[in-house]
């Protein structure tokens, strides 16, 4: 049995003093950050300058479920990190405000100039304060005012929501067959999402507005809910890859690799949804979920690949890159002189370029202090 195998040498030590995968081992999955992160601003920016019936306008399409792919991979690293520690939770929400919050808050600061310009009804609007303050709080997720301050920044509501639960639900883990249990809890949240998805209205042939015909449930489906089984199923499967590793069970994580990449085509290709989306995504859980366990267990040449320095630092700085994309459109816009959205070529490459090394200067400047401001903070509450 895999849980009566000896722990292997692997890496650093967790929070409960077992080993956990070393970060050269999780670093093809830091290096998917980023191709992921790329994918969903040139969902929002490059659409427009590549044929209609073209393969990478129809793959792009679909950039926005890249979002989901993040969930994936930031449980399955959860997964592994804490696969066999008792999770302090003011320790683990701590660590994780650090991480999310400094950059979050830095990213609706700097946009303030770009709400004044395109929202400026918010600001005389009743609601104004319920849009600040769910925004800055990460639940606006659950809210149909997602978009008005930094709208990348809904994907944190569903994230503030998987780290709000993640201590219980490992605690409650201990207690039971962990993998297995968790495995059909992702399922079941799979199963649930394709339920609403798949409910009256199905189509929007009806609706001038699809939020008219959304149930609330279905909204919140498109927001923190519907990111959970993306987080569980990546949990179960980092605590698969960590028992696999004590047994010293190697896989073809490339066959895995490629199986993932293969379905995930396929689903954006076929095109599943006629109403909005919930029936794609839900559809990408597993192939997503396959993709990173692949990526954990890859070997020879997509290992050296995903490996490669570059692309590992440039995963490094894919949270800065993700949130900081309105930020810098706007500002390359304003700069060039152009309107919001309707980006010419040499603006688009203006703007690449722009985010590349505003991401850079943030993580330095901003992610990197904080994180280990959270992490001298921690040390000094437990000496």
């Amino acid at each position: 049995m895999i849980g009566r195998c000896k722990i292997r040498e692997m890496g650093g030590r967790t929070e409960g003093g077992h080993r956990s995968p070393s970060n050269a081992q999780l670093e093809p999955l830091t290096s998917l950050r980023f191709i992921a992160a790329a994918i969903v601003v040139l969902f929002h920016v490059a659409p427009r300058h590549l044929p209609k019936d073209s393969w990478a306008a129809g793959v792009l399409q679909h950039g926005w479920c890249s979002v989901y792919f993040f969930f994936t991979l930031s449980g399955f690293v959860i997964g592994c990190v804490y696969a066999d520690s008792k999770v302090s939770a003011a320790r683990f929400w701590t660590l994780r405000a650090f991480r999310i919050l400094p950059l979050h808050l830095f990213a609706l600061l700097i946009l303030i100039p770009w709400n004044l310009e395109y929202f400026p009804q918010w600001y005389s609007h009743e609601n104004v304060y319920l849009v600040v303050a769910s925004t800055v709080l990460l639940l606006h997720g659950w809210t149909s005012y997602w978009e008005i301050l930094n709208y990348p920044s809904w994907s944190l509501s569903t994230e503030a929501l998987f780290y709000a639960v993640f201590p219980a639900i490992n605690a409650g883990l201990r207690r039971v067959p962990r993998t297995r249990t968790l495995l059909a809890l992702a399922l079941a949240f799979i199963a649930i999402h394709l339920a609403v998805a798949l409910a009256p209205p199905l189509t929007g042939d009806a609706c001038p507005q699809q939020e008219e015909c959304m149930t609330t449930l279905q909204l919140w489906m498109h927001g923190p809910l519907g990111g959970l089984s993306f987080f569980f199923a990546g949990v179960a499967l980092g605590r698969i890859f960590v028992d696999e590793q004590r047994c010293g069970i190697t896989r073809n994580g490339n066959a895995y690799f490629i199986a993932g990449l293969v379905a995930t085509i396929g689903i954006f290709w076929l095109r599943l949804d006629r109403w909005d989306g919930l029936v794609t995504r839900a559809a990408l859980a597993i192939p997503f979920a396959i993709l990173v366990f692949g990526a954990a267990h890859a070997r020879g040449s997509l290992h050296r690949v995903l490996s490669a320095r570059p692309l590992v630092y440039l995963g490094d700085i894919s949270y800065s890159f993700y949130l900081l994309q309105v930020p810098v459109l706007y500002f390359t816009c304003m700069a060039m002189g152009i309107p919001m959205w309707e980006t010419t070529l040499p603006a688009l490459f203006a703007y690449l370029a722009g985010l590349l090394v505003a991401s850079m200067v943030t993580y330095r400047l901003v992610e990197s202090p904080f994180r280990e401001l959270g992490r001298r903070l921690i040390r000094r509450t437990s000496s």
